[in-house]
């Protein structure tokens, strides 16, 4: 269970993951609703893996810059 949380109630939130050793992203989720940050990723038994958060807001921004998780 992935779970985050924002001041901004109006972001929408896709969630990728990547294998260790990748280099491609991959979509765990579709754009969440508004103000929704948790997501089950049941990818069990996998190598190590990385996750990162595609943010947009309200008008249609999304972030550029990206922080990894790895789990």
């Amino acid at each position: 269970t992935l779970s985050w949380t924002s001041a901004d109630p109006e972001l929408r939130c896709m969630v990728q993951y990547r294998f260790e050793g990748g280099s491609s992203w991959r979509s765990a989720s579709g754009w969440l609703g508004r103000g929704l940050y948790t997501l089950v990723h049941a990818r069990l038994m996998e190598p190590r893996l990385y996750y990162r958060l595609r943010v947009r807001d309200a008008g249609g921004k999304m972030n550029r810059e990206h922080v990894e998780l790895a789990v």
